[in-house]
């Protein structure tokens, strides 16, 4: 029982690394393009280009909040279930 939820907890862990990374790279990118991709978000969404980096910035807070919550959560809940798990085995 306690490698599968070291595995699961593996899992997690692996899952939080992709999304942050992911997150940091779509962050880096927007920096990098940000007039072009100003320009495009305001014209497919029809807002205006001073609102635009007011959307991005509540975008990159509630992918964080969400990577956190939705994996690196978990994998801390499940580790400390693996040591008090291990500690009542020996």
């Amino acid at each position: 029982m306690i490698d599968k939820l070291k595995l699961i907890r593996d899992v997690f862990v692996k899952c939080f690394i992709v999304g942050f990374l992911l997150f940091m790279l779509s962050f880096v990118l927007y920096f990098l393009m940000s007039d072009f991709a100003n320009g495009l978000i305001s014209s497919i969404y029809s807002v205006d280009q001073k609102m635009v980096p007011v959307l991005v910035m509540s975008m990159v807070g509630l992918t964080k909040i969400s990577v956190m919550t939705f994996f690196m959560v978990p994998a801390i809940a499940l580790h400390w279930t693996v040591k008090i798990l291990e500690k009542q085995g020996s």
